[in-house]
């Protein structure tokens, strides 16, 4: 099911854009989990598109997708469940006021 952010088991799936980038993806995840977030990187061998893909149909509330750009900033390019596109880029700090309020 759906469920409200502050219930979900799925808050944020973190999606690095390529391998280069699963240091930062787990290095955010664990930021994410520090603050009390329920955050999961996705560091398999899949395509971004599938990444991307699975992470809406385990209907995470987030997904943040992160490269090259999001790590050199510590950002994240966010997208929330439902929507066709990303809702823009968030720092760390920013993502979390927003989780947070």
């Amino acid at each position: 099911g759906k469920w409200p952010f502050w219930l979900s088991p799925r808050q944020i799936l973190l999606v690095p854009v390529s391998e280069k980038n699963f240091t930062y993806a787990k290095w955010l995840e664990r930021q994410l989990i520090i603050q009390g977030f329920y955050a999961e990187a996705d560091v398999s061998g899949n395509t971004l598109n599938k990444k991307v893909r699975n992470g809406q149909l385990a209907q995470w509330n987030y997904i943040g997708v992160v490269g090259d750009k999001e790590m050199e900033s510590f950002a994240v390019n966010l997208r929330v469940r439902d929507a066709e596109r990303p809702i823009g880029v968030f720092t760390i700090q920013d993502l979390v006021a927003r989780f947070t309020k």
